[in-house]
Protein backbone atom coordinates (compact mmCIF):
# COMPACT_ATOMS: atom_id res chain seq x y z
CA UNK A 1 0.00 0.00 0.00
CA UNK A 2 1.09 3.38 -1.26
CA UNK A 3 0.80 6.17 1.75
CA UNK A 4 0.07 9.79 0.14
CA UNK A 5 3.80 10.71 0.29
CA UNK A 6 4.56 7.60 -1.49
CA UNK A 7 6.16 5.73 1.01
CA UNK A 8 5.55 1.96 0.65
CA UNK A 9 3.76 -0.04 3.45
CA UNK A 10 4.14 -3.81 3.70
CA UNK A 11 1.45 -5.96 5.88
CA UNK A 12 3.73 -9.01 6.82
CA UNK A 13 2.71 -12.26 9.10
CA UNK A 14 4.90 -12.49 12.08
CA UNK A 15 6.85 -8.84 11.66
CA UNK A 16 4.24 -6.42 11.97
CA UNK A 17 3.77 -3.37 9.73
CA UNK A 18 6.95 -2.56 7.62
CA UNK A 19 8.25 0.44 5.78
CA UNK A 20 10.07 -0.30 2.18
CA UNK A 21 13.08 2.03 2.26
CA UNK A 22 13.35 3.05 -1.16
CA UNK A 23 17.00 3.78 -0.89
CA UNK A 24 18.59 0.90 0.73
CA UNK A 25 16.18 -1.37 -1.06
CA UNK A 26 14.57 -3.17 2.15
CA UNK A 27 11.61 -3.42 4.51
CA UNK A 28 12.24 -1.89 7.99
CA UNK A 29 10.32 -1.07 11.23
CA UNK A 30 9.14 2.51 9.96
CA UNK A 31 9.37 3.25 14.24
CA UNK A 32 13.30 3.47 14.84
CA UNK A 33 13.24 0.94 17.11
CA UNK A 34 11.93 -3.07 17.86
CA UNK A 35 8.13 -3.75 17.56
CA UNK A 36 7.79 -4.38 21.44
CA UNK A 37 9.46 -0.75 22.77
CA UNK A 38 7.39 1.34 20.33
CA UNK A 39 4.47 -0.63 21.24
CA UNK A 40 2.87 -2.06 18.71
CA UNK A 41 0.48 -5.00 19.62
CA UNK A 42 -0.59 -5.92 16.29
CA UNK A 43 2.38 -9.05 14.62
CA UNK A 44 0.17 -9.86 11.67
CA UNK A 45 -1.01 -7.26 9.30
CA UNK A 46 -3.89 -8.46 7.09
CA UNK A 47 -4.75 -5.30 6.11
CA UNK A 48 -3.28 -1.50 5.43
CA UNK A 49 -4.98 1.61 5.14
CA UNK A 50 -3.46 5.53 4.96
CA UNK A 51 -5.78 8.68 5.61
CA UNK A 52 -5.21 11.73 4.01
CA UNK A 53 -2.80 13.01 6.56
CA UNK A 54 -0.22 10.19 6.08
CA UNK A 55 -1.61 8.36 8.86
CA UNK A 56 -1.03 4.53 8.82
CA UNK A 57 -3.97 2.31 10.02
CA UNK A 58 -2.70 -1.26 10.44
CA UNK A 59 -5.61 -4.20 11.22
CA UNK A 60 -5.28 -8.21 11.90
CA UNK A 61 -6.60 -10.51 14.99
CA UNK A 62 -8.14 -9.17 17.84
CA UNK A 63 -6.62 -5.43 17.57
CA UNK A 64 -5.69 -2.28 15.07
CA UNK A 65 -3.08 0.23 15.14
CA UNK A 66 -2.78 3.85 14.29
CA UNK A 67 0.72 5.05 13.35
CA UNK A 68 1.08 8.66 13.11
CA UNK A 69 4.09 9.58 11.14
CA UNK A 70 4.59 13.00 12.19
CA UNK A 71 4.93 11.83 16.03
CA UNK A 72 6.41 8.47 15.61
CA UNK A 73 3.86 7.06 17.90
CA UNK A 74 1.65 4.36 17.53
CA UNK A 75 -1.87 3.63 19.30
CA UNK A 76 -3.50 0.18 19.64
CA UNK A 77 -7.21 -0.42 19.59
CA UNK A 78 -8.94 -4.19 20.82
CA UNK A 79 -12.25 -5.06 19.60
CA UNK A 80 -14.07 -4.10 22.15
CA UNK A 81 -17.90 -2.65 22.09
CA UNK A 82 -19.10 -1.24 25.29
CA UNK A 83 -16.48 -2.19 27.28
CA UNK A 84 -16.86 -6.02 26.55
CA UNK A 85 -14.92 -8.12 23.57
CA UNK A 86 -17.25 -8.20 20.17
CA UNK A 87 -16.61 -11.58 19.77
CA UNK A 88 -20.12 -14.08 20.08
CA UNK A 89 -17.98 -17.19 21.86
CA UNK A 90 -14.96 -15.90 24.91
CA UNK A 91 -12.74 -18.62 22.80
CA UNK A 92 -13.05 -17.10 19.39
CA UNK A 93 -11.21 -13.85 18.07
CA UNK A 94 -11.60 -11.37 15.11
CA UNK A 95 -9.32 -10.82 12.01
CA UNK A 96 -9.86 -8.33 9.65
CA UNK A 97 -10.24 -9.26 5.89
CA UNK A 98 -10.56 -5.65 4.76
CA UNK A 99 -10.47 -1.99 5.53
CA UNK A 100 -11.71 1.08 4.16
CA UNK A 101 -12.06 4.46 4.89
CA UNK A 102 -15.11 6.42 3.14
CA UNK A 103 -15.74 9.92 1.96
CA UNK A 104 -17.32 11.01 5.63
CA UNK A 105 -13.99 9.96 7.07
CA UNK A 106 -14.97 7.36 8.90
CA UNK A 107 -12.90 3.85 8.75
CA UNK A 108 -14.47 0.97 8.16
CA UNK A 109 -13.49 -2.91 8.15
CA UNK A 110 -14.78 -6.39 7.57
CA UNK A 111 -14.02 -9.80 9.03
CA UNK A 112 -15.71 -12.44 6.82
CA UNK A 113 -15.12 -15.41 9.36
CA UNK A 114 -17.10 -13.60 11.80
CA UNK A 115 -19.48 -11.84 9.88
CA UNK A 116 -18.78 -8.23 10.96
CA UNK A 117 -18.26 -4.87 10.12
CA UNK A 118 -17.27 -2.32 12.23
CA UNK A 119 -17.00 1.55 11.55
CA UNK A 120 -14.51 3.67 13.62
CA UNK A 121 -14.50 6.92 13.65
CA UNK A 122 -10.95 8.24 14.32
CA UNK A 123 -11.67 11.69 15.99
CA UNK A 124 -14.02 10.49 18.67
CA UNK A 125 -12.43 7.15 18.66
CA UNK A 126 -15.94 5.45 18.86
CA UNK A 127 -16.41 2.18 17.33
CA UNK A 128 -19.67 0.55 16.47
CA UNK A 129 -20.16 -2.95 15.12
CA UNK A 130 -22.85 -4.00 12.49
CA UNK A 131 -23.42 -8.32 11.95
CA UNK A 132 -23.93 -8.66 8.36
CA UNK A 133 -27.29 -10.48 7.83
CA UNK A 134 -25.36 -13.61 6.88
CA UNK A 135 -22.43 -15.12 8.02
CA UNK A 136 -21.68 -16.29 4.02
CA UNK A 137 -20.65 -12.62 3.20
CA UNK A 138 -16.68 -12.73 1.52
CA UNK A 139 -16.38 -9.72 -0.01
CA UNK A 140 -17.29 -5.92 0.66
CA UNK A 141 -17.05 -3.52 -1.56
CA UNK A 142 -18.11 0.14 -0.93
CA UNK A 143 -19.09 2.24 -3.88
CA UNK A 144 -19.50 5.77 -4.46
CA UNK A 145 -23.27 5.76 -4.08
CA UNK A 146 -23.20 5.64 -0.04
CA UNK A 147 -23.51 1.97 -0.23
CA UNK A 148 -21.33 -1.27 0.70
CA UNK A 149 -22.18 -4.24 -1.15
CA UNK A 150 -21.71 -7.56 0.08
CA UNK A 151 -21.15 -11.01 -2.29
CA UNK A 152 -22.04 -13.88 -0.27
CA UNK A 153 -22.03 -17.96 -0.73
CA UNK A 154 -24.82 -18.90 -3.30
CA UNK A 155 -25.03 -15.92 -5.49
CA UNK A 156 -26.39 -13.95 -2.70
CA UNK A 157 -25.50 -10.33 -2.58
CA UNK A 158 -26.88 -7.57 -0.01
CA UNK A 159 -25.94 -4.02 0.58
CA UNK A 160 -25.75 -1.86 3.32
CA UNK A 161 -26.49 2.25 2.73
CA UNK A 162 -23.40 3.25 5.24
CA UNK A 163 -24.60 7.07 5.34
CA UNK A 164 -27.99 5.87 6.77
CA UNK A 165 -26.29 4.14 9.61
Amino acid sequence: MSDPYGEIWIGTEGAGLLRWNQITGKAELPYGQSETSAGMTLNNVTSILADSRGTIWSFGTDYFCRFNQAENKIVNYRFLYDHQTVYENPGSSVTVDQSFRLSDGKIWFFSREEGLIYKFDPSSEKLVLYRTPTFAAFQCLPDNQETLWFACVRYNVFRMIWKQI
